[in-house]
């Protein structure tokens, strides 16, 4: 989604979230449960949500630009793969004829119960999402309320639909329930405590696919060959976070050897460096929260101390 290192669709996607009322009044129903780029087959949808009361899946897919043929496949996808459920496909603007497609591949499929909206972003939006693109990463989610200014940040232009007034889907829509034998589970229910902790930092919002790295967390930290790895207990019996440096940053991590007193003093006294890693390893606490809670101070910590030289090196 994010071409020569901008991130205008993931800022707007953010600004979904974060302002969900716009899209709830312009859409007509409830969006709960919200997961950004949530893994779907081989690809990710920039948005998915629920709609609560009618109990059906939402799946969103934006541009920051004119509607195109590749998102015009993913939609057609979307039909062909699912047979209930809401498709919402947000654009500068749409060409007609790929409004054309969507409406004949519904009616191909007119047995499943399928809405489809087709909603025009305004052209001051971008120019404000653009904006806060150029800004240093982790103020951006901060600074979303701006785009509110906009009198109308979209408008539905076009909709389908499919599903019986009366209908109520399979979604579910209760509390979930974790169990924490299951990585899986484990690592959803880690990341929604981050995310609620530090909210400014984007690159926790983001769904991960089930990892080969078993149950620690891997999270972009900027540049490509960065990763912020966490787990609450690995196979030694600790909790850590650390940042990693590939080997194409071996550089970076060298220059930080020197950087250690005062990392001493603004992350973690007992902070450690080697093998290009830096990172703070502990006992976990009795309580899950608990170590989840001091995951979070350190991993802030290393974020505010890193950013900007992750971001920006």
């Amino acid at each position: 989604m994010s071409i020569n290192g901008s991130d205008k669709e993931r800022t707007f996607t953010f600004f979904q979230k974060y302002k969900k009322d716009i899209m709830t009044d312009l859409l007509g129903f409830e969006l709960d449960q919200i997961k950004l780029e949530k893994p779907y087959g081989r690809n990710k949808i920039d948005l998915f949500a629920v709609d609560p009361v009618r109990k059906l899946e939402c799946y969103m897919e934006n541009q920051v630009s004119k509607s195109d043929d590749i998102h015009l496949h993913k939609i057609l996808n979307l039909i062909n793969g699912m047979n209930e459920g809401i498709i919402v496909w947000v654009a500068l603007c749409f060409d007609q004829e790929h409004l054309l497609n969507v409406e004949e591949e519904l009616k191909r499929n007119k047995h499943k119960y399928i809405d489809f909206y087709a909603v025009e972003i305004s052209s001051d939006v971008i120019d404000l999402v653009s904006w806060l693109d150029k800004q240093f990463k982790i103020h951006v989610l901060n600074n979303l309320e701006i785009i509110t200014q906009v009198e109308e940040p979209m408008r539905l232009v076009y909709k389908v639909e499919q599903i019986p007034k009366t209908f109520i889907g399979n979604a579910y829509v209760g509390e979930r329930i974790y169990d924490f034998n299951r990585i899986e589970d484990l690592r959803d229910y880690i990341l929604g405590r981050l995310q609620d902790k530090i909210r400014y930092f984007p690159n926790l919002h983001f769904e991960k696919r089930p990892s080969k790295y078993g149950s620690s967390i891997h999270i972009g930290a900027g540049k490509e060959g960065l990763t912020y790895i966490l787990n609450v207990r690995n196979g030694r019996g600790l909790a850590f976070v650390e940042l990693h440096f590939d080997g194409s940053k071996k550089k970076l991590f060298n220059v930080f050897k020197y950087h250690l007193p005062s990392m001493q003093v603004q992350i973690h006294s007992d902070i450690q460096i080697k093998d290009r890693k830096i990172g703070v390893y502990f006992i976990p606490l009795t309580e899950l929260d608990d170590t989840i809670d001091k995951i979070a101070v350190i991993l802030e910590r290393m974020i505010l101390y890193f950013s900007p030289y992750t971001y920006r090196y």
